[in-house]
C-alpha cells in the first residue's frame, strides 16, 4: 500500500458495528482483546458510513439505513464509529485509530483507509462482513529465532513467559501500516519483511525500497521512551556498540513505534567465559553514557529493576505482564525481604547514573570472542546510582533465555568485582552491599511471580541463596528463611 498516515489516534469511545456495505477489508489482525481492521472505501461509501451509537441507533443487526442525503461522501473520523451494533456482540468500546488515503486527494472517499479497533465478541467467529471475499481473519502463531532474540525478543522474560503484553499470537503492525508510518518517518517504504517476533514488543525487520535494513518495534506507549530513545542516539554517536534509532518514538493507537538499524549477527558469550568482558562494557556504557539530567525522563525505572517506583505498596502497581504483584500470594519471605531491600536502597544516597537495566547475556551479541558487537533491548534504559545499576546486572547476567538462568553466589560476587577493576574505582563496603540488595530486588521480583503462578524455577532457586544474598546486603536476619 502507497499511503501516508494523516491523522492519529484520538482516544473517544467508539462502538462495534456492522461495517458499511461500500467498505472492504483487506487486511485484520487480533490486538490483545480485539480485532484491528483497514476498512478502504470506494467512491460510493457515504452517509452510511457516519458515526452512529449504540444509543443512538437500536435498529437490528443488517445493513445500515441511509441517513440523509449530504453534500459529499462522509468517512469516519477519529471518534466515529462505523455502522450498526451486532446484536450478538457485547457493547464493549472500540475506536478508530487513524486515516489514510492511497495515492489522492485527501478530501476524497475513494482510496481512503480506516484503521478500526474493534472489541473482540466470543460469541461469533471473526468473518468479515462487507468485504468482496468475507474471509476469515487468521493470525499466525510467532516462532522464536535463537538468532534474533538479541532483539528484545527471548523466549523468556523473567520467568519464562512467552505471553507478552498484547496476549497471546497477535499482530500490531500490519505490512500496510508499517509501509505508511516508514514512508512519512524513514523516507522510504518497505520492499520485504525479513522476520517477525515479540515478546514485550512486537519487531519486524524489514528491508526499505533504497536497501537500509532496518528493525520497526511497538509496544504500549510511555513516556519513558523518549528517554530511552535519546540515550541510545547518544550512544550509538559515541561510538557504543549498539543499533542507533533512526526515527523518533511516533504515537500510533496506544503503541510507541520507533524504527533502529538492524545488526542482526553476533554470538552470545557463555557464562565459562566470566563476567570480565560484560562488566567492562557495563562500565563503558555507564561511562559513555550522557547525564541524566541531558535526556528525558526515564523514570518510572521497569518494574524488574523498579524499587525505586514512586508508589506506596511494596510492588510496582504492575509487572512486566501487567498483573499486580501486591495482589499475588506467595511465600512472606520475599515480601519480608523485598521490604527491607525497598527501605535500604531509598536511603542509599548516591548519583544517579544511566544504565542498561536487563543486563543479560541473551541482550549482548559479540564477534571473535569478546569483541562486542552490539547491545539491544533500549527500552530497558535506567537512571539509578551506579551500584543498583551494577547489582541488577551482576545478579542475572549469565541469563541466556531459559526460565531457570541467573547469576550464582558466586557469580555475582565475580561481577561487582570485575566492574570495580574495569571502571578503575574501588567501591566503599556499603556501596558494595548497596549492589547485592539491588541485584536481590530483581531475583525476588522473578520469585514473586514464579509464586503468583504457583511455582517455578526462580522461586527455587532465590530459596536456596536468599541467607546469603540478605548477608551479602547488610540485611542478616531481616527475613524469615524460607
Amino acid at each position: 500500500m502507497n499511503g501516508q498516515l494523516i491523522t492519529h489516534l484520538d482516544r473517544g469511545p467508539w462502538h462495534c458495528s456492522n461495517h458499511c456495505p461500500d467498505a472492504s477489508v483487506p487486511a485484520a489482525c487480533p490486538i490483545g482483546s480485539g480485532w484491528l481492521y483497514l476498512l478502504t472505501f470506494s467512491a460510493r461509501a457515504g452517509p452510511a458510513c457516519r458515526a452512529r451509537s449504540h444509543a443512538a441507533d437500536p435498529a437490528p443487526r443488517g445493513r445500515a439505513k441511509a441517513a440523509p442525503a449530504a453534500p459529499r461522501p462522509a468517512l469516519p473520523t477519529p471518534g466515529s464509529g462505523l455502522g450498526r451494533p451486532r446484536p450478538a456482540c457485547p457493547r464493549r468500546p472500540g475506536r478508530v485509530l487513524s486515516l489514510i488515503w492511497k495515492g489522492r486527494s485527501p478530501r476524497k472517499t475513494a482510496g481512503r483507509i480506516a484503521v478500526f479497533l474493534a472489541p473482540h465478541c466470543p460469541a461469533r467467529s471473526h468473518r468479515v462482513q462487507g468485504g468482496p471475499t468475507g474471509r476469515r481473519m487468521r493470525s499466525a502463531a510467532p516462532t522464536q529465532d535463537p538468532a534474533t532474540t538479541h532483539l528484545g525478543l527471548a523466549a523468556t522474560r523473567k520467568t519464562g513467559e512467552t505471553r507478552d503484553v498484547f496476549g497471546d499470537h497477535t499482530c500490531v503492525l500490519t505490512d500496510e501500516m508499517i509501509s505508511a508510518w516508514s514512508r512519512g518517518a524513514l523516507g522510504a517504504g518497505f520492499d520485504r519483511v525479513l522476520f517477525r517476533r515479540q515478546h514485550l514488543s512486537q519487531v519486524v525487520a524489514v528491508e526499505l525500497t533504497d536497501g537500509r535494513r532496518v528493525v520497526v518495534k511497538a509496544r504500549p506507549f510511555e513516556e519513558r521512551l523518549a528517554g530511552c530513545v535519546a540515550v541510545q542516539a547518544a550512544l550509538a554517536e559515541a561510538g557504543f556498540p549498539c543499533p542507533a534509532p533512526i526515527a523518533e518514538p511516533a504515537r500510533i493507537g496506544g503503541h510507541a513505534v520507533t524504527a533502529e538499524t538492524l545488526i542482526a549477527d553476533g554470538d552470545l558469550l557463555p557464562p565459562a567465559s566470566g563476567s570480565g568482558p560484560l562488566a567492562g562494557l557495563l562500565a563503558q556504557l555507564i561511562d559513555t553514557a550522557p547525564p541524566v539530567e541531558s535526556v528525558p525522563s526515564l523514570s518510572p525505572s521497569p518494574p524488574w529493576t523498579g524499587w525505586d517506583h514512586p508508589g506506596a505498596r511494596l510492588w510496582p502497581d504492575r509487572d512486566d505482564r501487567g498483573q499486580d504483584l501486591n495482589q499475588a500470594n506467595g511465600p512472606r519471605w520475599i515480601d519480608d525481604a523485598a521490604q527491607q531491600v525497598r527501605r535500604q536502597m531509598r536511603s542509599h544516597h548516591s548519583p544517579a547514573r544511566i544504565g542498561h537495566g536487563d543486563w543479560e547475556s541473551q541482550n549482548i551479541r559479540w564477534r571473535g570472542g569478546d569483541q562486542p558487537l552490539a547491545v539491544h533491548d533500549w527500552d530497558s534504559v535506567i537512571a539509578q546510582p551506579e551500584e543498583a545499576i551494577v547489582g541488577l546486572a551482576a545478579a542475572v547476567w549469565p541469563a541466556a533465555g531459559l526460565p531457570d538462568e541467573a547469576a550464582s553466589i558466586a557469580q555475582t560476587d565475580e561481577f561487582i568485582s570485575a566492574y570495580q577493576i574495569a571502571a578503575g574505582r574501588t567501591w566503599s563496603g556499603r556501596q558494595v552491599q548497596a549492589a547485592w540488595a539491588a541485584g536481590l530486588w530483581v531475583r525476588l521480583f522473578n520469585a514473586k511471580k514464579d509464586a503468583a503462578a504457583g511455582s517455578g524455577p526462580q522461586l527455587d532457586r532465590l530459596a536456596n541463596e536468599i541467607s546469603e544474598r540478605l548477608a551479602r546486603a547488610g540485611l542478616v536476619g531481616s527475613a524469615r528463611r524460607p
